[in-house]
């Protein structure tokens, strides 16, 4: 059980394209400084699973994987991962948030 607790979800982003460009990735971050208020091992988990999977199946030779982050409403931090990959079938969308689901 984890408790909730404030984040830096920029701070936790900057770390995460920091790696992935020692690892010859190509992203770009656009960033401010921004808190979320969660469970902080899901959150970091959630973002690195969205990061490593845009990499993986999105990123081209021409086009960096984008991240940003910005406020959202009601006091929210909208997070925004930007590949070029070929998306997900329309078929699948309707699976695309169940846990444990490969597309």
């Amino acid at each position: 059980h984890e408790n909730r607790a404030p984040l830096r979800i920029d701070l936790v982003l900057q770390k995460m394209v920091r790696d992935a460009r020692l690892g010859g990735h190509k992203v770009e971050l656009d960033s401010q400084p921004l808190t979320a208020f969660g469970k902080p091992l899901a959150l970091k988990r959630a973002l690195g699973n969205l990061l490593d999977n845009a990499m993986f199946y999105g990123e081209s030779q021409q086009q960096p994987v984008q991240v940003a982050i910005a406020p959202g409403e009601a006091g929210m931090v909208s997070v925004t991962v930007r590949d070029h990959g070929p998306g997900v079938p329309e078929a699948a969308l309707a699976r695309l948030g169940q846990p444990y689901t490969r597309l």
